[in-house]
């Protein structure tokens, strides 16, 4: 079959949360730049510039309606294909062709990898993504190069990002996942996590100027007292938000937490903000 994603613009997790629109059903993989450069020219149309606060696509959906955005959207795209402007996406390497990847799909097999660790079996009979946990996102330069070597010497040589702040190394083969897992125990940090909850966050008032508090302090807090605590609920999910605009996605999360400022006596001080959100 074909490659191709489902998009959807519009959508914003900020002061005024809105659901984003869907431009397109489906878009083949290598067709994903042109479709970015039709959203970018509708924004620089009818986007404002002039008002930071106001810079979203959002405010264009909320100021035209949903139905006028597609239409719109659409013209560009079309106007994209007439000038014949090309967007293809770089090509990773067949996995076939570096290893032989066997098909037997023996779910016994499949548990015994995947049981207490961050190995996740793909659709692809035979393949494996593995998951590395990283503490509020962060990795040191050279364990980060060696990710990449491992990804490059075990598997298609792919390394995603994920919304958790964590990294996955895709399409490993069977053969090679204990070699890759063993590989990866050699970092300096510990990358397969020890079933605590997730703790997201924004990078905060150290160094966001919009930031109200300082949310990777927070998160860093609360990961080092769950971390006492043999009770935890490793399904859960805590996101953190220095401020309002929600880079840290708290309104999404099991338990969400966002800075606010109220004035007290005519100070200014700092509060938390938790609310309950959803995954």
């Amino acid at each position: 079959g074909v490659k191709g994603f489902s998009v959807y613009a519009g959508g914003e997790l900020g002061s005024n949360p809105a659901v984003a629109v869907k431009i397109e059903d489906f878009v083949a993989d290598n067709e994903i730049l042109q479709v970015a450069e039709a959203v970018k020219r509708l924004f620089d149309k009818y986007g404002d510039r002039s008002n930071k606060h106001k810079a979203r696509l959002r405010y264009v959906v909320g100021r035209i309606g949903a139905e006028e955005f597609v239409k719109l959207y659409q013209s560009e795209r079309d106007e994209i294909s007439k000038q014949g402007l090309k967007g293809d996406i770089p090509q990773l390497r067949d996995i076939a062709s570096c290893f032989e990847v066997s098909k037997l799909n023996v779910d016994d097999e499949n548990r015994r990898i995947t049981e207490g660790n961050n190995i996740l079996p793909e659709k692809t009979e035979g393949l494996f993504t593995i998951k590395l946990d990283l503490n509020l996102g962060d990795i040191p330069a050279n364990d980060l190069v060696k990710v990449g070597q491992i990804a490059e010497e075990f598997s298609q040589g792919l390394v995603t990002t994920t919304q958790l702040q964590n990294l996955l190394i895709t399409s490993v083969p069977r053969q090679n996942v204990e070699k890759a897992k063993s590989a990866l125990e050699g970092l300096s940090i510990d990358v397969f996590g020890d079933d605590r909850p997730k703790v997201v966050t924004c990078t905060g008032a150290a160094t966001c100027k919009l930031g109200l508090c300082l949310s990777r302090g927070l998160a860093d807090a609360i990961s080092k007292n769950l971390a006492k605590d043999d009770k935890q609920q490793s399904e859960t999910i805590i996101r953190i938000s220095g401020c309002l605009n929600s880079c840290g996605h708290h309104y999404i999360a099991d338990i969400g937490l966002q800075g606010k400022a109220k004035r007290v006596n005519g100070v200014s001080i700092l509060k938390p903000l938790m609310t309950s959100g959803r995954k």
